[in-house]
């Protein structure tokens, strides 16, 4: 399927009109329109991320039939990115070393390796705020 195809899909299974999509991602109706129809040639990546949200799907989905090669695709949602941020370099040492394990257990193949763990030192205190 097409980034258009899906996108009007999506537009359609969540009972959206062109107008309520444009106004809730905050694209002008036009662009959907053009969207919706296959008629953008480069799609601009900030209106792929603004569509994610009310047609609720996982912004690599639209960056992948949008035609962006994979270094360029989006793999963590904003949210996650968001709440990351938010740990300590404790914490995501024991969330890399979690999924490290879940990935030795389920299969190497079934999420692409992207980014390689960072080594933090510990110390006293991020031991305390984990």
């Amino acid at each position: 399927m097409t980034l258009g195809a899906v996108l009007k899909q999506a537009r359609i299974e969540r009972g959206l009109t062109i107008a309520k999509l444009s106004q809730e991602a905050g694209i002008a109706v036009g662009q959907v329109h053009k969207l919706e129809n296959d008629q953008v040639k480069k799609v601009n990546p900030a209106h792929l991320v603004a569509l994610t949200g009310p047609l609720g799907m996982p912004m690599y989905r639209l960056f992948r039939l949008a035609g962006y090669p994979a270094e360029q695709v989006p793999l963590l949602e904003p949210e996650l990115v968001r709440r990351l941020a938010e740990l300590s370099p404790h914490s995501l040492n024991q969330i890399t070393m979690m999924l490290d394990e879940w990935l030795a257990e389920h299969g190497q193949d079934l999420v692409p390796k992207v980014l390689e763990p960072v080594p933090v030192e510990e110390s006293d205190e991020s031991a305390t705020t984990a």
